[in-house]
C-alpha cells in the first residue's frame, strides 16, 4: 500500500473518530471524571467531576464492567489459557508437543504473575468499557 493510500485511510479514520469524541467525552465525564479525555486541559486543574456528577451509578457500573471482564477473560493468578498442539501436528508428535507446550504455558504465567499485568490490564478493560479500547 502506498503512502498516499495509507494517509487517505488514516484521515478517513480520524474523521470517523472525531464524530464520536463528544460522546466519549460525555461518557468519561460521568463514568470516569478523573481520567484524561480528548479535550485539552489547563495544567494544574483538578479533574474530579465533583461539579458535574451527582451520583456514582455510572462510575460503579464502569468499574464493575472492567472487573467482570477481568474475571471472565484474564482472572488474576490463574492460568487462563491452555496451549495445545494444533491439527497440523502429527498424531505421533502430539503427546510430546503437549508436554512442551505445558512447560511454555507455566513459564509464561510465572512471569506474567510476577509482573504488574493483573493490575494494568484493568486500565485496558476500562478503555474497552467506553469503546475506546
Amino acid at each position: 500500500m502506498k503512502l498516499d493510500q495509507v494517509m487517505k485511510r488514516f484521515q478517513a479514520a480520524e474523521s470517523r473518530k472525531r464524530s464520536w469524541e463528544k460522546t466519549y467525552e460525555e461518557a468519561l465525564q460521568y463514568a470516569a471524571p478523573q481520567r484524561e479525555s480528548f479535550d485539552e486541559h489547563i495544567k494544574g486543574i483538578k479533574r474530579d467531576g465533583a461539579g458535574q456528577v451527582f451520583d456514582a451509578t455510572a462510575q460503579i457500573a464502569y468499574q464493575k464492567f472492567a472487573s467482570n471482564m477481568q474475571m471472565s477473560l484474564v482472572p488474576p493468578f490463574k492460568k487462563w489459557i491452555n496451549l495445545v498442539p494444533g491439527r497440523l501436528v502429527h498424531r505421533a508428535d502430539k503427546s510430546e508437543m503437549a508436554s512442551v507446550l505445558e512447560v511454555v504455558r507455566d513459564t509464561m504465567f510465572t512471569y506474567l504473575h510476577m509482573s504488574n499485568f493483573d493490575t494494568q490490564i484493568v486500565e485496558t478493560l476500562l478503555d474497552l468499557g467506553l469503546g475506546t479500547g
